[in-house]
């Protein structure tokens, strides 16, 4: 087998540059060398910039860190001073306040002080007018008594019409002669009207005037009280006789007579005793009035049962008595 063809090139002959060519090269690297080093300065400068930019940026946070810093500072510097100021302004105010609580805390003291002398002075007081009072209370006591006694002899004769020149003492013998049947000397010391005539407010009214009372005064106490126990006979006439009591005991009468009209509307016995109501058997001695009426009738009806209870008891044994007399007969 024939191996293949190969045509076999000659080689050029190798020409060198000239002189300046490779000199302009060697330039020209030089320079790409010296372009390389400039790009590298210029990175290096444009980090440089670029940190002294990240720096001014810092410096300027920075800065107005510093400021908000030396405000905060100032504000609270201001702030403390204020708060001082304050405080001071405070303590003066307190300070004021505590002299002046002192000064209130010494007379209140003294007020005190007086205030308690004043009690007791008050107190030595109070005690001398409760023994005013109880010295009076047994004055009044005693005069009432004194009056009461006075008056025991005494007789007011009301409804006695009244005329001009009357003679008291004759129209007192004449109701006891006609209306009351008694026909004896009344052995009277003294008879006048009491109070002050009424005078007619008009034409119409004379005539019509409220007759004053006849306080009679007797020299014999039991003719007075002949009169008196036979004053029930004028019961229905316009005529009344009643004894004379002092002003302290007509006052409590008063005000004792509506209960009394209340009892007897409820058909319980109720009698005026002086100044003492008496309901059924017992001395009212206040409260509900209703009470005392409702204890009467129960006291009333108790007794009335018990008196039943004894008439029973009578019947079945005078009943029994005659049986055994029967037998025995």
């Amino acid at each position: 087998m024939v191996p293949p063809f190969f045509p076999c090139h000659t080689p050029a002959p190798v020409v060198s540059p000239p002189l300046w060519a490779t000199d302009l090269m060697s330039k020209f690297d030089a320079l790409s060398v010296k372009m390389n080093s400039i790009d590298d300065i210029k990175s290096y400068v444009t980090n440089i910039d670029r940190k002294v930019t990240d720096m001014k940026s810092d410096m300027v946070h920075l800065s107005k860190r510093v400021n908000e810093v030396e405000n905060s500072q100032s504000f609270i510097s201001k702030s403390f001073e204020e708060n001082i100021k304050m405080h001071e302004k405070t303590n003066k105010k307190v300070e004021s306040d505590l002299k002046k609580l002192t000064y209130d805390c010494a007379s209140l003291r003294k007020e005190f002080n007086s205030m308690k002398t004043e009690s007791k002075n008050l107190v030595e007081s109070k005690e001398n007018l409760n023994k005013i009072a109880k010295a009076n209370e047994r004055l009044n006591s005693d005069l009432e008594t004194i009056q009461r006694e006075s008056m025991r002899d005494n007789l007011l004769f009301h409804g006695i019409k009244e005329v001009t020149e009357e003679n008291c003492a004759d129209l007192i013998k004449h109701v006891c002669e006609f209306n009351l049947a008694i026909h004896d000397d009344l052995c009277i010391k003294a008879a006048f009207r009491l109070g002050k005539k009424a005078e007619p407010s008009n034409e119409h009214d004379i005539g019509q005037e409220r007759s004053r009372p006849i306080l009679v005064k007797f020299n014999d106490r039991q003719k007075r009280d002949g009169i008196r126990k036979n004053s029930y006979k004028l019961k229905g006439e316009s005529i009344s006789i009643t004894d004379q009591y002092p002003k302290s005991v007509v006052d409590k009468r008063k005000s004792l007579i509506p209960l009394l009209k209340k009892a007897r509307e409820a058909d319980v016995k109720a009698v005026l005793i002086r100044d003492k109501l008496v309901i059924g058997d017992v001395v009212y001695s206040g409260g509900p009035i209703e009470v005392a009426i409702e204890n009467a009738k129960k006291r009333k009806l108790k007794k009335q049962t018990s008196e039943s209870v004894n008439i029973e008891n009578d019947t079945v044994a005078a009943g029994s008595e005659i049986h055994s007399d029967m037998i025995t007969a």
